[in-house]
């Protein structure tokens, strides 16, 4: 089973649900296994499984983002790094700014 689609550890989002983030099984079950969605059999409300992560809504392959900013981290400018993994310094930049917050 894919790393995201499971459901232990995930909960209601929706602060007006009485289920809101208590983690179980019953109230929590998958609504798209292609886009990694899960959903709150109380509520009906759906989320995405990685919503927390610094990947949510980046388009590039988790993989890019995590060389360019282990790149970063290695002293390189964002000039250089951009022209390594072959995106735009302004991609590079706010890449950087996501895994700081």
């Amino acid at each position: 089973m894919n790393e995201y689609m499971s459901i232990r550890g995930q909960f209601c989002p929706n602060k007006k649900c009485k289920f809101y983030q208590i983690s179980s099984n019953r109230n929590v079950v998958i609504h798209s296994q292609k886009e990694h969605r899960f959903q709150c059999s109380k509520c009906q409300k759906t989320w995405v499984a990685h919503k927390d992560q610094i990947y949510f809504r980046l388009r590039s392959p988790k993989e890019k983002i995590d060389l360019a900013l282990m790149l970063f981290e290695s002293g390189k400018s964002v000039r250089e790094i951009a022209r390594e993994v072959k995106v735009s310094p302004s991609t590079v930049q706010r890449w950087k700014c996501i895994s700081c917050s």
